[in-house]
């Protein structure tokens, strides 16, 4: 995953959100919002030594009490010298000015998550040519310029619902130092699958964990039940070790999510019980072990993004 180049920065580059956000300084600006006289106000100040962006905060000249947007603006600072505690800011660049610039106060927003961050531009409406400034959880405040989420794609299977892939991608994306990335979920319902499959005769569950339950007879492989004419509802590890308890090879209804997904030509995360302890990025795949962990995904994401 490539680092955050603050030095490099240019108004060009979309889904830009400072991390950490300690270098996000708020300031109240009660003067003329014209990008010339901005610039001016900052270039008579000096900055902390961590500062590199500067939000300035405004009031609505009717109030924002009759829904009248407050004015806000965000520019890049440069200081004289990196070394002292405070520098005179000898440059200014205007990223976003009022008339392309929002704000809005959302306490369940983490605003260290780029991620969140561009979901909550999303809710606002704002597009990729916008800013969003957001006051956030624990009153912190940041933005994101010119939002573009990456989309990542997750395939997984149901039961369990909501699927374990997605949540635990969810979290990792929430806590992970990852640019902005959209998730979504497309998921493949067993059951559905067993329906269509029109089976008449007993099934082989892999193991009661799954959730699993229908109508017919079933019966669960890791309890080694005696041998029937069965079809297995399982893939290729469920077909080994049926072959390892029985000597043979059983019908089988295949659940596979790397097998079953579809071929989008998007960032995609799967999972598959054929991995042990590592993770593939194949092209825009990201395959992860079925006992996924935290780690795992960090990998996975990394892989996804890294390139970005």
């Amino acid at each position: 995953m490539k680092p955050t180049n603050i030095t490099g920065f240019t108004t060009a580059l979309r889904n830009f959100a400072p991390t950490p956000y300690r270098q996000v300084s708020v300031q109240p600006h009660r003067g003329p919002w014209g990008d010339r006289e901005l610039q001016a106000h900052l270039l008579s100040r000096e900055a902390y030594r961590a500062t590199r962006f500067v939000i300035l905060e405004g009031k609505a000249p009717l109030g924002e009490a009759l829904g009248v947007p407050r004015q806000v603006a965000v520019l890049e600072v440069k200081r004289a010298r990196e070394e002292p505690l405070f520098s005179p800011i000898v440059e200014v660049r205007l990223l976003a000015g009022p008339k392309n610039c929002r704000w809005v106060d959302d306490e369940t927003v983490d605003t260290a998550s780029p991620s969140a961050l561009a979901a909550r531009a999303k809710v606002e409406g704002v597009d990729s040519e916008e800013t969003l400034v957001v006051r956030g959880r624990d009153g912190h405040v940041n933005f994101i310029h010119r939002p573009d989420p990456l989309p990542i794609e997750i395939f997984d299977v149901v039961p369990p619902s909501p699927p374990k892939l997605a949540w635990m991608a969810q979290q990792v994306v929430d806590y992970v130092d990852l640019p902005a990335v959209e998730l979504s979920v497309e998921t493949l319902d067993l059951r559905q699958l067993v329906s269509a499959a029109g089976v008449e005769g007993p099934l082989l569950i892999p193991c009661r964990a799954s959730g699993l339950s229908f109508e017919a007879e079933t019966h669960y492989l890791d309890e080694r039940p005696e041998r029937r004419p069965w079809t297995l509802v399982g893939c290729e590890r469920s077909r080994q070790i049926h072959h390892h308890m029985y000597g043979d090879e059983p019908s089988c209804i295949e659940t596979c999510p790397l097998q079953r997904a579809p071929v989008t030509g998007e960032r995609q995360l799967i999972k598959c019980c054929l991995l042990q302890d590592q993770v593939e990025v194949k092209g825009n795949r990201a395959v992860v072990p079925w006992g996924t962990t935290r780690k795992h995904l960090e990998i996975a994401f990394e892989g996804l993004v890294g390139d970005v």
